[in-house]
Order: structure tokens, then sequence, then C-alpha cells
């Protein structure tokens, strides 16, 4: 009876080990709500921007200082692309005016953002292929958020994403043919910033997608300004993405629903320098 005994108390030890201290761990992560995941999402309410009441706005403009990088010269290939857009073109990768102001800037709230989880968006984002290219540049969406692509071309195209592997996101690519009644539906299961839109056939043809779990971000206009509404109060680094510029950021507070308007400058790159 012995050996019973000792065998029970064996298994025992063998079924509890490491249930202490990490179970215990495991409760305190479940207490805090986090955007990165810290909590099952289902055992959080949604929130919309609405039942927040934010009532701050983050706006401002995104500016270069020093000597624009130029773009490349693209050279256009088949004949219907050529029709559209002669036998060449500069890559609209590198829109600055006479003041600085940098367009198709990806701008959101990268530190400081209220802990939520945010219903999906219901409200599609539109890519289209029109002239042999991606329209609008830069686009932003929610993480589940409809993402629709349409093609108003007469010719093939070609939607291919180019993700982070070790982020999760799947990837997708298909053919699209000219024609205006398709739309297809492609959502993205977590935040990337940024993900490329490609078209193997066409291959200037370019797109980028900013994917967050919240809805606060922009995209620069040609004048470089930017507007995020419905911002609690508090403090924020407000960072800022550009394809050939690359990433920098800035701190705004808001108070009172009010926040001072805000300038987001980008240092000269390495490549333009001498």
């Amino acid at each position: 009876m012995r050996w019973q005994r000792q065998v029970g108390v064996l298994l025992t030890v063998i079924l509890c080990s490491g249930c202490g201290g990490e179970s215990t761990d495991d409760a305190k992560v479940d207490d805090k709500p986090s955007l990165q995941g810290g909590v099952r999402p289902d055992s959080r309410p949604a929130v919309t921007l609405e039942s927040l009441g934010g009532q701050g706005t983050i706006q401002g403009v995104v500016r270069f200082e020093g000597t624009v990088p130029k773009s490349r010269i693209v050279s256009v290939a088949g004949k219907y692309c050529i029709e559209k857009r002669g036998s060449s073109f500069v890559d609209p990768d590198m829109l600055v005016d006479g003041k600085g102001r940098v367009q198709n800037v990806f701008v959101y709230l990268q530190g400081g953002v209220p802990e939520y989880r945010f219903a999906v968006a219901e409200t599609p984002v539109q890519i289209d292929q029109t002239d042999c290219q991606f329209e609008p540049r830069v686009v932003g969406v929610q993480v589940g958020q409809p993402l629709h692509f349409t093609n108003q071309d007469a010719t093939l195209h070609n939607v291919h994403s180019v993700v982070d592997k070790k982020i999760g996101n799947k990837a997708f690519n298909f053919g699209m043919s000219g024609r205006q009644d398709v739309v297809i539906e492609k959502k993205f299961d977590t935040s990337e910033i940024m993900t490329r839109i490609k078209c193997d056939v066409h291959p200037w043809m370019v797109s980028w997608v900013g994917v967050l779990p919240h809805p606060w971000f922009s995209v620069t206009d040609e004048s470089g300004a930017f507007r995020i509404p419905q911002v609690p109060d508090g403090e924020y680094i407000v960072a800022a993405w550009h394809e050939r510029l690359g990433s920098t950021s800035a701190r705004v507070r808001v108070e009172g629903g009010v926040s001072s308007p805000l300038e987001i400058l980008f240092p000269e790159p390495r490549e333009s320098r001498n």
C-alpha cells in the first residue's frame, strides 16, 4: 500500500507542476485590456468612436526639409497603358510642393492610444485600378474592415499583397480583368505598417495599406495636411510613414478637446545626402 501512496503523490506533483505562479500571471494579463491581444477579443465589449465621446482633433501638416529626392522615370509597357500614360512618366512616389509639404504620408496614433477593442468598421475602403495605376496611392483600414478592389481599365491587372510573414496576415494574389461591375473584397487579420500592393503585370503599379486596430489615422493630401478627429484627451505619439522618407513621429497633447496644430518634419534621407 505504501508504493500506491507514493505513486499517488508523484502523480499529483506532476499534474500540478507549473500551475501555481503561471496561472496567476495569466489572470493578471486577462484583467488588463490590450490592443496587442492581452485579453481574448471576445472578453471585452466593442466600442465605437461615438461611444468614447472624444472631442479632440489632431491636425497639422507633414513637411520635408532638404533636397527633395528625385523620382525615377517609369518606362511604360503594353499598348493600353501607353495610350493612357504615354511611353514614360515620373513615378509619383515623392510628391512634395514648393513649401516642402508631403503628400501620401500615412499618419496615425502610435503611442498613448486607449486600450479598447474597437468594433469592426463596416464601410469598405476602395482601391481602384485606373489608367494603369492603383488609386489611391495610400490608404488606411482597421483590422477586419473590408478592402475593395476594382478595375476600371480595359486590360488585365494583377493584385498582389506583400505582407510580413512574421506578423501573420495572409497574402493574396489575383488577376482582375477590365470589368467595372466586379468587386473583390479582402480583409486583414492583424495590424501591419505597411502592406504593399503591387501589380505583377505592370510592375510600376503600387499602393500601400496601413492596417490598425483603431480608427485614428489619416493620409496627407496634396498640401501635406492631415486630420484625425474624435480623439479623447490625453498625450499621444503621432507617427508618420512615407514610402521614400521612412518613418518619423511627434508628440501631442489633447486637453479639453483642443490640441495645438502639429507639424511633423521628415529629416533628409541618406540617399539624397552628399
